[in-house]
């Protein structure tokens, strides 16, 4: 019997394109809310994180706590979770594909982020799924959140493989987790000699 609610927008929001998605500040992250960048990737500078002032360091930073959690949801669901990527990106082509095995060289995938701006989703066997934000049009804030609500949808993605008693991929497709381990280990060791990182998984096109 409530009234129902009023919603207000201070300025006019932009129009969509017959191929971008529009997506609901409630609703949680899915790679449904990614979409195809048509063409190659544009030039720029990529990266899963870059130093800022206000956050110097890379082992101190938010985004290691949540790469931990996306690297450990991961192990060995990388193909469930490539498989559901290929999905969105093109669902008449990969419609029926629920499992894609990690190429042995890394294939890059132009996407449309929920922002507007082009994200790179890089794929391979030893480092696993990672995504690349656009250093110039991405704040360190917007990053971070993306990172976490990324983690959360990795999880819920595990939770439900193991709920129904899927299969893991095989121990030569695992290989991502220990990549990140490995990765951290050294970055880690260089910080505390005085190193800083300035950026992680840099690409530059």
């Amino acid at each position: 019997g409530r009234q129902p609610p009023v919603y207000f927008c201070p300025e006019p929001l932009p129009g969509a394109g017959a191929d971008e998605i529009v997506a609901s500040p409630l609703r949680a992250f899915d790679f449904d809310l990614l979409g195809r960048h048509k063409g190659p990737v544009p030039p720029g500078e990529y990266a899963m994180w870059w130093q800022t002032p206000e956050e110097p360091a890379f082992m101190e930073s938010n985004a290691v706590h949540e790469l931990d959690r996306i690297y450990q949801a991961m192990h060995g669901i990388e193909s469930y979770l490539a498989a559901a990527l290929l999905r969105a990106l093109d669902k008449r082509r990969y419609a029926e594909t629920y499992r894609v095995d990690l190429p042995e060289e890394p294939l890059t995938l132009p996407l449309k982020g929920p922002d507007g701006h082009v994200m790179v989703a890089e794929l391979s066997r030893e480092k696993g799924m990672r995504l690349l934000f656009p250093m110039g049009a991405t704040s360190a804030t917007h990053r971070d959140r993306f990172m976490a609500l990324y983690a959360d949808y990795v999880q819920t993605w595990r939770d439900k493989i193991e709920e129904k008693g899927l299969p893991l991929d095989d121990e030569e497709q695992r290989c991502g987790l220990a990549w990140w381990q490995r990765m951290k280990s050294t970055i880690g060791a260089l910080e505390n000699g005085g190193d800083l990182l300035d950026s992680l998984a840099r690409l530059e096109v």
